[in-house]
């Protein structure tokens, strides 16, 4: 008797909880399985209709998301290896038909414990790292772009230091936010920022190497955003400038960030030409590198503030 009693109540009791777990959200935790189905799911655009005034249909796209469990090494930016099927399966989504002609941001998330720069820079490391790997599954540059939040935005905000904080959420770009989007990003110019100071550009200097000269934006001096930017390579003769080696290290956790620059540059011999660059306001560093075909390196330290 006292089994048959308690069996109806427990039976209540999990009608109960399956039925308030219907009107939770789907992708309301972090999600460390998902198939390329699922995730062209939870992104694809959805367009509610509207109408203007003359009449015709406007499309709306909304920005979608989706917390992902990708799992590091503890306190690095080393991927490992139990993740990698998500990531996979997250690039061939990419890929599809569904989400093919969209552009995504990858947002590394940390947990509460650390100094918020420490974690600034390790969720910004862990969102490159994702984007490094996603580009190697054919992925193009120019639709990813990395931004650490560290713990800025907490998943479970009264739970601080809970796992569930740490996960890596990829968004959609709206046609806007693609096209203005920074050649770095907000985040990373404030964790530069408040960092200690890591780039010289003091080396010393090696005979005969080339010089690098930056004739726009006309340094010193403000310069607003969106800017283009011209840098000449002056080589010693005979010898000629390598385009392939040149490099772009921003701020003072010198993060390279020369294939995002190639996205909007021209690298040629003579020098790099960039029509438009879009920088958020604040202070930057930019330490530029180029080697000539004797093997010469030269660096040269471009300091600027935009507003």
């Amino acid at each position: 008797m006292r089994h048959s009693a308690i069996a109806p109540f427990a039976l209540r009791i999990f009608l109960a909880l399956a039925i308030v777990s219907l009107h939770l959200p789907l992708w309301a935790q972090p999600l460390s399985k998902a198939s390329v189905a699922d995730i062209e799911q939870q992104l694809a655009p959805t367009a509610p209709a509207t109408r203007s005034l003359n009449g015709t249909r406007n499309l709306v796209p909304q920005v979608r998301s989706i917390d992902l469990v990708i799992q590091f090494d503890s306190g690095k930016a080393s991927l490992q290896d139990k993740s990698k099927p998500l990531l996979d399966n997250l690039a061939q989504a990419m890929k599809g038909e569904r989400l093919k002609d969209m552009k995504f941001k990858v947002e590394g998330h940390t947990d509460a414990q650390g100094s918020a720069s420490s974690n600034d820079k390790l969720s910004l490391e862990r969102a490159q790292t994702v984007v490094h790997y996603i580009q190697q599954k054919q992925i193009a540059l120019d639709r990813l772009m990395a931004e650490g939040k560290g713990f800025r935005e907490l998943l479970v905000p009264d739970k601080p230091q809970a796992m569930e904080n740490r996960r890596v959420r990829i968004t959609t770009l709206n046609s806007d936010d693609a096209q203005n989007a920074y050649l770095v990003s907000p985040a990373e110019v404030q964790a530069s920022m408040g960092a200690p100071v890591r780039l010289s550009g003091k080396a010393v200097p090696v005979k005969d190497a080339p010089a690098i000269q930056v004739t726009v934006p006309v340094l010193p001096g403000p310069v607003k955003s969106p800017t283009p930017i011209t840098v000449k390579f002056l080589p010693t003769a005979p010898s000629n400038i390598k385009p392939d080696s040149f490099r772009v290290l921003y701020g003072s956790f010198e993060i390279d960030i020369t294939k995002r620059l190639l996205n909007v540059a021209k690298v040629t011999e003579q020098g790099v030409q960039v029509s438009e660059a879009a920088l958020p306001n604040g202070k930057h560093k930019l330490l530029l590198e180029v080697e000539d075909t004797a093997g010469r390196k030269a660096s040269r330290l471009v300091e600027f503030e935009v507003n």
